[in-house]
């Protein structure tokens, strides 16, 4: 199969000062090889440094297949600064390949966390709601669901922005962030008694 590797360079809007903010594609570039997009980005990530960027995906698409935007056999995700935080070497395109579960190694984020979350252009924060997970936790869920049928659509975190857990959302992994806006004290202190309330509410024993 041929393939070509797109690179999408996201940068934020409007210099923010809260939440929720905008973000937009700057440019694209197309490579041949994932070596090359990451080599493209290690070498102009300092030139870059001029634009306020929000993140930077590569994505392997098929050549010659008529695709949605976030269509791809695999996906790789970098930080503002150029660092690999994130990859998905499952394909989502018609959700045929199996996705396996996570390690607990790779999971960047765990109950209880402010996140951000990248929603079309818009992005706005929500936390992680449950109880904490151990290492042993998250490997004995994984071996409970290694029998059910699952794909990329499976490579979520479930997060809220109140209390009820009606309010759910499952947010595709490689779109949850690190804040990049600095947080108020006044909205930790509201996340944290709303992720609180959830827990007591939602996960009781």
């Amino acid at each position: 199969m041929n393939c070509v590797f797109e690179l999408s360079l996201l940068v934020i809007k409007d210099k923010p000062k809260r939440y929720p903010y905008n973000v937009m594609v700057w440019q694209r570039a197309i490579f041949c090889t994932y070596d090359d997009a990451d080599s493209y980005i290690r070498d102009n990530i300092e030139d870059w440094h001029v634009l306020d960027i929000f993140c930077i995906y590569v994505r392997e698409k098929p050549v010659g297949s008529m695709l949605y935007e976030e269509e791809c056999l695999a996906v790789w995700l970098y930080d503002e600064r150029g660092n690999l935080i994130d990859k998905r070497l499952c394909s989502n395109i018609g959700m045929s390949e199996e996705f396996q579960w996570r390690r607990y190694e790779d999971l960047r984020f765990h109950p209880g966390e402010i996140v951000e979350v990248l929603e079309n252009d818009e992005v706005y924060l929500a936390y992680l709601p449950g109880p904490e997970m151990s290492k042993k936790d998250t490997e004995h869920y994984n071996e409970f669901v290694s029998d059910k049928v699952s794909d990329a659509s499976d490579d979520v975190y479930t997060v809220l922005t109140t209390e009820s857990y009606n309010s759910h959302q499952h947010i595709d992994a490689l779109h949850v962030f690190t804040p990049h806006l600095k947080i108020h004290p006044s909205t930790s202190k509201r996340f944290r008694k709303i992720y609180e309330a959830n827990l007591l509410n939602d996960y009781k024993t």
